[in-house]
């Protein structure tokens, strides 16, 4: 035989094979068709309408709340339990405007992943999307930074690949699409959708090649018109001789009104505060807290969170005064004595009805100032500050040390307006005073009671077993139906009593149902009753209503 026949043999049995090969697939896709048919008859979800379906899905399809925690991308899994079930997912645009993509590279991004992103940008229709982008963690740790190009900006190389750090890289796949073509189709082919962005964390390369050295000019040639909201954690690493500091116009980021930096601010940029309602502060450096909060000039929430210890050769705060005359909530955390004294001296807040006082854990600050505090001129800025806040509602003290607020004296301090109290770690003398101090007695007409509008207390006390008492006939007195006879304007209707570390007169489990007992007839009346014991480090919660003891 000559090898020409053997030839024309191999093809026809290739021939014969792809024959078998699409029959095969044909029957593949007819049992998977029967079986969706299966599926939608079978199910017993199959019966409700599609608009009911499609509002249980959208409490399904959202981003998880921490970075951390992987976008399971429920739309895709919803769409292939049934033919029901994948034409309502893909008939409702609402179900895919919530994606996270992780990233293998700062320089790549699988084709499937781009795959992915394409798909929620069709899917969505018309509404915008929110996206979040997660490094690995190869890519935060262990490697350089470059230098930001010095002269005239330059366009990154035709092939997607920018300025790669030094150290060892993974190479890209053979279906690996470069970062440069993933920034264009989001910023420049559909800059519409996106409303909001979290970016963990941010790469200083993205900020080189698409503020300073991009083909599109950087921030003055593509707007994003959509964007409300912007999340960035930065490296903890600056780079010499970084470029001066660049300011993003609002015409970029017209709509941005809500703000979350952690660690640092972005290098190099100066954002538009001025436009802001909500602004987060994570972790960044306290004196660039200052900074930013004075810009924001017309913000309504805004949030200091663990500000870390400013720069060796960062100048003190500025005494200039802080007025933010729209801040309806505003939490920081206390830790500096400097900075913190400054800032109740200096801050006014006439608006304000949410205020939220945390303190630094001691592990977790450089050279701590706080042991030089002069406690009676402390207290007297709490007080300060608290007095120029009439409308107040909500006082949370999530502190520690008592020292960074006081818990003996709020009930002189807070306004009468107080709806809302959370205190944590008070032990059971001071919580003895607070409770009596509280608690209205009939017949007494010297003082008017505080907090005649409490609705809400949320307190952690040690020892609770030893002054059982007290808060009991707190809670009687708030929950009288003769509120006008106590001068109360509102009942109470939850309290949540998280106890710390019991007395040695029992065991912990055995105080906690006597005291959900002694309540019972609170809750039965309506008062939300949460309980919690504290075990080391973590709370065991229990919520009691009505006709249940738990």
């Amino acid at each position: 035989m000559t090898t020409s026949f053997r030839q024309r043999e191999a093809i026809a049995l290739n021939g014969e094979l792809q024959g078998i090969d699409d029959a095969m697939a044909d029957l593949v896709r007819k049992r998977a068709d029967v079986c969706f048919r299966i599926n939608g008859v079978c199910a017993t979800t199959s019966v409700f309408a599609p608009e009911l379906l499609a509002t249980i899905f959208q409490h399904v399809c959202f981003l998880p709340s921490e970075p951390k925690d992987h976008d399971p991308h429920s739309p895709i899994i919803l769409a292939s339990v049934s033919r029901c079930w994948r034409q309502v997912v893909r008939s409702t645009p609402s179900l895919w405007t919530s994606l996270g993509i992780s990233f293998w590279d700062s320089e790549y991004i699988s084709a499937d992943a781009v795959k992915l992103l394409r798909t929620y940008f069709e899917k969505s229709a018309s509404l915008p999307v929110s996206l979040r982008l997660n490094l690995p963690r190869a890519t935060r740790e262990g490697r350089d930074v470059p230098e930001p190009p010095s002269g005239p900006r330059q366009s990154p190389p035709s092939d997607g690949r920018r300025m790669p750090p030094p150290g060892p890289r993974r190479r890209p796949g053979l279906h690996d699409v470069g970062i440069k073509d993933v920034f264009e189709f989001i910023a420049i082919q559909n800059p519409a959708k996106l409303r909001a962005l979290f970016i963990d964390e941010l790469p200083l390369p993205w900020l080189i090649v698409y503020i300073w050295g991009s083909p599109y000019d950087g921030l003055n040639n593509f707007t994003l018109p959509s964007l409300e909201r912007l999340h960035v954690i930065m490296p903890d690493i600056r780079p010499v001789n970084w470029p001066s500091s660049r300011t993003i116009p609002s015409s970029t980021i017209p709509r941005l009104t809500h703000l979350v930096l952690e660690q640092k601010l972005p290098l190099g940029l100066e954002f538009p505060y001025h436009q802001l309602t909500t602004l987060e502060l994570d972790e960044v450096p306290i004196n660039d807290c200052f900074r930013v909060i004075r810009s924001c000039t017309n913000v309504v929430n805004c949030y200091c969170r663990r500000p870390r210890h400013p720069p060796d050769n960062s100048p003190g705060p500025l005494t200039a005064p802080i007025r933010l005359s729209h801040v309806k909530t505003f939490a920081w955390t206390f830790g500096f004595q400097r900075w913190d004294e400054m800032l109740l001296q200096c801050i006014s807040l006439p608006a304000l009805e949410v205020f939220i006082c945390e303190d630094q854990r001691p592990d977790s600050i450089v050279g701590l100032e706080n042991k030089q505090y002069n406690e009676l001129s402390w207290r007297n800025l709490q007080s300060m500050f608290l007095h120029q806040s009439p409308n107040l509602r909500v006082f949370k003290s999530l502190a520690i040390d008592p020292l960074h607020w006081d818990t003996r004296s709020l009930a002189s301090d807070l306004p009468q307006t107080i709806q809302e109290l959370h205190l944590r770690y008070v032990n059971a003398n001071v919580a003895n005073s607070f409770m009596s101090a509280l608690t209205p007695k009939p017949g007494s007409s010297d003082s008017p009671v505080p907090f005649p509008h409490l609705k809400y207390l949320n307190i952690e006390i040690e020892n609770i077993y030893w002054i059982k008492e007290l808060v009991l006939d707190f809670v009687r007195a708030r929950r009288s139906q003769d509120l006008q006879a106590l001068d109360l304007q509102a009942r109470l209707e939850r309290l949540d009593l998280r106890r710390g570390r019991m007395g040695r007169t029992g065991g912990q489990m055995d105080i906690a149902k006597n005291l959900v007992t002694q309540f019972q007839e609170f809750v039965d009346d309506g008062l939300f009753l949460v309980t919690a014991i504290r075990s080391g480090g973590h709370m065991k919660w229990s919520r009691t209503r009505k006709d249940v003891i738990v």
